[in-house]
């Protein structure tokens, strides 16, 4: 099977199996929604040819929490989502564009100030390729913020210890199920690399551990060891250069 036959199931998949309004009411997600926007209003670009209202992409809007945080805040944002329903539930205030974020981005070259992705790029066949057109429609000097859950958190590691699948791809639980390309913080760095991207910082959300039937968020450790946390939230700006493959890819 080939890469575009392989990408095309891919997206078949995640179609049949969104989940709309995936940005919920958990604490776990509303903690990670507010690192992103607080992450990409401190870092958005300034000087000269600032616009006066940055504009924003959020890919796979869901809920619109992220979108409707930075519209308060005011940022001009475009809500993006692969199906309507995603969109359904957006802030009246966004622009709203249907896409497939697999697929080469409807946006020109440079036109966007920052992009947020949220809970997004695990979900992709070609992450890399994403992170390019990311990278083509950013201006120079702006800003993505990307968040995924960590394959690598101190609750996966020690389940591996033990001789347990990680929960973070759980392939029995209805969202866990289309995470088909789970990441560590390294491993995300890598693909910023291989996308022509330099990650610049990373954020968590918590330290997530189940004890019986208790779940335990702890806040502290995960600022401190943000690469062992439950979510990662990474920044990246654009590198200077051409984009480099990842070792062992044509």
């Amino acid at each position: 099977m080939d890469d575009s036959l392989r990408a095309a199931n891919a997206r078949q998949f995640d179609r049949s199996g969104y989940v709309s309004g995936y940005q919920r009411g958990d604490v776990r997600h509303l903690v990670r929604i507010r690192e992103t926007v607080d992450v990409l209003l401190r870092h958005l670009p300034a000087g000269p040819g600032r616009r006066e209202r940055p504009l924003v992409l959020d890919v796979g809007s869901g809920g619109g929490i992220t979108a409707r945080a930075l519209l308060d805040r005011g940022i001009d944002v475009i809500a993006g989502d692969i199906v309507t329903g995603g969109l359904q539930t957006a802030d009246p205030r966004a622009a709203l564009l249907q896409f497939d974020a697999s697929r080469p981005f409807p946006i020109a070259d440079g036109a966007l100030d920052g992009i947020v992705a949220g809970d997004v790029i695990h979900m992709l066949f070609d992450p890399v390729a994403f992170l390019r057109e990311c990278r083509r429609v950013l201006r120079p000097g702006g800003i993505l913020v990307v968040t995924t859950l960590n394959l690598a958190g101190a609750q996966d590691r020690l389940r591996f210890l033990v001789g347990q699948p990680p929960y973070q791809i759980d392939p029995f639980n209805d969202v866990l199920k289309l995470h088909i390309r789970p990441f560590t913080a390294r491993g995300l760095a890598r693909a910023f690399e291989a996308a022509g991207l330099r990650s610049v910082a990373l954020r968590s959300n918590h330290w997530v551990l189940r004890v019986r039937r208790r779940r335990l968020l702890l806040r502290w450790p995960a600022r401190r060891w943000p690469a062992l946390g439950f979510a990662l939230v990474m920044r990246g700006v654009p590198a200077e250069g051409t984009c480099q493959a990842l070792p062992g890819r044509r």
